[in-house]
């Protein structure tokens, strides 16, 4: 084998591991906003800020994404995250929704935040 084909190989190799990291941090990601963004939804009904009527869209269009994410989730720590997620919005519960936004956060690690 040549030094360029072993090059090659040793470079798709570490791309597709890059990819694969870049994947489980999308979802990661995507999960910690969706939950996010439903506390802050709940928060804004509790607070009459919002109407029923869009609180309960909002929260609909959250669940169905996170539905969505946890299907499509490689970790099984991510779907178990986005299990509870769908939990704590099913419950309206905003407190438990900010927690695993913030643990979803610190799985993060060091990488720059996307938002």
């Amino acid at each position: 084998m040549s030094f360029k084909v072993i090059s090659l190989v040793l470079l798709s190799g570490g791309a597709a591991c890059s990819l694969a990291q870049a994947d489980g941090l999308s979802d990661i990601r995507a999960i910690r906003s969706l939950t996010a963004e439903g506390s802050q939804v709940i928060r804004l009904a509790a607070q009459h800020r919002l109407t029923a009527a869009y609180a309960r869209a909002m929260k609909q269009e959250a669940r169905d994404q996170l539905v969505a994410e946890l299907q499509a989730a490689k970790s099984n720590r991510v779907k178990m995250l986005a299990g509870e997620a769908i939990d704590a919005l099913d419950k309206n519960d905003a407190g438990a929704l900010g927690q695993i936004a913030l643990r979803l956060f610190a799985m993060e690690g060091p990488h720059e935040r996307a938002d």
